[in-house]
């Protein structure tokens, strides 16, 4: 990040408009004064519609989201493809969160059956 906030904003405006931004969960999602602000690596609440300094950028989020919102039907279809990909991400990285925990549950399964069968073979031995 830059010491200039409202560049690292403008920048992470255009980053969101063309689908690549660096946090990839904002993929897909409507472009607001607070997603622009995380994306810029910033407190949520940084872009405000009263800052004389943000007018233009909340000016020209208002603009794209007009854009994207009326009738212009290749950028609905863009949107809806870049929230299609996000969910895919994000479903990727569930499905590999839930094979890793399965995968630790399974070696801790087996672990547990080898102490259950030494512990009973301890007490057979003392029983004898």
């Amino acid at each position: 990040m830059s010491n200039n906030k409202l560049k690292d904003c403008w920048d992470a405006f255009e980053r969101l408009k063309k689908g690549m931004p660096n946090n990839k969960e904002f993929l897909g999602e409507t472009i607001t004064n607070s997603l622009v602000s995380k994306e810029a690596g910033l407190d949520a609440g940084y872009v405000k519609n009263a800052r004389p300094s943000h007018k233009e950028l909340v000016d020209a989020i208002v603009e794209y989201n007009k854009e994207t919102t009326e009738g212009n039907l290749e950028k609905k279809i863009e949107s809806l493809e870049l929230q299609l990909e996000a969910e895919k991400e994000k479903s990727k990285k569930l499905k590999k969160e839930r094979d890793e925990a399965f995968q630790r549950e399974i070696l801790l399964f087996d672990k547990l059956i080898k102490q259950e069968k030494k512990v009973e073979k301890s007490n057979v031995l003392k029983i004898r």
